[in-house]
Parts: structure tokens; sequence; C-alpha cells
């Protein structure tokens, strides 16, 4: 990874792992139904079971159809192939969430980040889940 001198890489980095948790996260979501006071209403989102940050930890939470999905998109390209599995491309990314977040620790690092191959992974991700239908997983909790 090259670093950049305008500042303007590590936000981007921090969207991208955001981006990633959220793509995946969406995967596993549960319909959360609760009463409003307002006029007799109800508030209603989403939930993941999951409260890890762990990339592959959310993409173990996805039902296994999808999983294969991105696992077959993301086989089929060159950099994350090199990876193994999706899972491993995943897990290889984590480091990054919390390197861009609290980057002015001592511990913070972000070597060993491929560009080319995080941006491989985000487009796998979005060409799999952008066309699926809209569905909730469900409710196990």
């Amino acid at each position: 990874m090259q670093h950049s001198p305008s500042g303007v890489l590590l936000p981007g980095l921090h969207c991208a792992s955001i981006a990633l948790e959220l793509y995946l996260k969406s995967l596993s979501a549960h319909e959360i139904e609760e009463p409003s006071a307002l006029a007799g209403g109800a508030y209603i989102y989403a939930k993941s079971p999951s409260k890890s940050h762990k990339l592959e930890d959310l993409f173990d939470q996805a039902p296994p159809d999808i999983q294969q999905l991105i696992d077959n998109s993301a086989m089929a390209t060159d950099r994350l192939r090199h990876f193994g599995s999706t899972r491993r491309a995943l897990e290889s990314h984590n480091p990054m969430f919390m390197a861009s977040r609290y980057c002015f620790e001592p511990s913070s690092a972000l070597e060993g980040i491929v560009i080319e191959a995080l941006d491989e992974l985000l487009q796998v991700l979005d060409d799999v889940i952008r066309p699926l239908p809209r569905r909730w997983v469900p409710d196990i909790l």
C-alpha cells in the first residue's frame, strides 16, 4: 500500500471497511417491529444477530445460498482467488477497520492492504447483493 500525502486514502479505507461490514450484516438482518406511541404505529427496523465487526463472522451469518453466490463470484476474480476463499479474503481485511478508525494510536497499522483486492471485494458484494430480492431472514432470536 502506498501512503497518500493528501490524507484522502485513510477516510476511503474507513468507508470501505464500513461498507464491507454493512453489506455483510444486511444478509443476516431480522425484521424488528416495536410498537410506537405515535398514532398507534410501529417502529420497524433491521437488526443483525451478529455483534461482531469481524467480516468472516458476518459472512458466516449469511444464508448458505448467498454465501455460495458470493464465493463463486469472488473466486472468479484473479486477486480474490489468490486468498483461496471469500472468507479468507474478508478475514484479511479485518485489521483495516481498526487501523482506519484508530489511525493515531501506536498499534494502528495498515500494512498488507491491497487496494485492488479491496475494490474487487466491494464490487463482488455489490454485484451479488444488489440484485437479490429483498427478504428477511426468519427470526430465530
